[in-house]
């Protein structure tokens, strides 16, 4: 019976340290998004919407080159924007975008 108690005790122990790590985890992550948004708003209005456009450009899959042609945009500024956003985390690092080329 003290064998059970004490399995019962650990299962119980991880289960509650478990619930503690992910506990951490949300709240780092609402953190996270926080200073984002903190971050973005320090933006102008203007560079914003940039940001945006390019974002959901790369998202569905357009290229650099492609996204400089629809924004009427220099493909340097679209590259540069592309690299904010990476620093930002919204869009995956270089290594991460299967598909996607610049």
């Amino acid at each position: 019976m003290s064998d059970e108690v004490s399995i019962n005790n650990c299962v119980a122990y991880i289960e509650a340290f478990n619930s503690l790590e992910r506990a951490i985890l949300i709240n780092s992550q609402i953190e996270a998004r926080q200073e984002l948004g903190e971050q973005l708003l320090q933006l102008r209005p203007s560079v914003r919407d940039l940001l945006a456009h390019v974002v959901r450009y790369r998202r569905i899959g357009l290229n650099n080159l492609e996204i400089s042609k629809l924004l009427e945009r220099p493909k340097s500024t679209v590259e540069k924007v592309v690299a904010a956003a990476r620093k930002l985390d919204l869009l995956p690092s270089a290594g991460q975008t299967a598909g996607v080329q610049s």
